[in-house]
């Protein structure tokens, strides 16, 4: 396949989105005070507008408020890379699968993707827009809130399907060239 479709744009976006997760999770520490001990994962859950602020006041602080829109910012790009590289990479999967097996992985690859693109966006959007304001806001606080454990399982469940799938296709290739 040529154009954007193909697996190397997959690995770009994919491979993309997990280093700069893994970037965000080796800084994570950097938002951890007592008001939010588990740092921005206290912002995702607050639930309330007084919730945000208090964690929002606890960065300000220590210095760390700009460091956490910056954060934020690289946590929406990385959204898009991984959300989209995974779209990207369960269809290429799912278009190619030899197995009718691997199809259906294929497609809760793409379903998972989706889905995990969709809540997360709105979960950090809802924060984003909170921390930029730096005040909270209940309704956004209860958004982010409310959308964080589906999220998750959406996240849980792309972690799994997108190697699995890719064990697969390169199993189902050797034993088709052996063949």
């Amino acid at each position: 396949m040529n154009g954007f479709l193909n697996w190397r744009t997959f690995g770009v976006l994919w491979l993309g989105g997990l280093g700069i997760l893994m970037v965000l999770l080796s800084v994570g520490s950097e938002l951890y005070t007592e008001a939010a001990p588990r740092g921005i994962l206290d912002h995702q859950s607050a639930g309330t507008a007084a919730r945000i602020d208090e964690i929002q006041k606890s960065w300000a602080a220590i210095g760390k408020l700009s460091f956490a829109k910056y954060a934020m910012a690289a946590d929406l790009v990385f959204i898009g890379l991984y959300s989209l590289g995974g779209v990207l990479g369960g269809w290429l999967v799912w278009s190619e699968a030899r197995s009718s097996s691997l199809r259906r992985v294929g497609a809760l690859s793409v379903a998972a993707y989706l889905l995990f693109g969709l809540l997360d966006y709105g979960e950090t959007l809802s924060q984003f827009a909170q921390l930029l304001a730096e005040t909270g806001n209940d309704s956004l606080a209860a958004i982010a809130a409310n959308l964080q454990p589906p999220k998750f399982v959406a996240f849980a469940v792309s972690i799994i399907a997108m190697p699995t799938a890719l064990i697969w296709r390169a199993w189902e290739n050797r034993r088709q060239s052996v063949a």
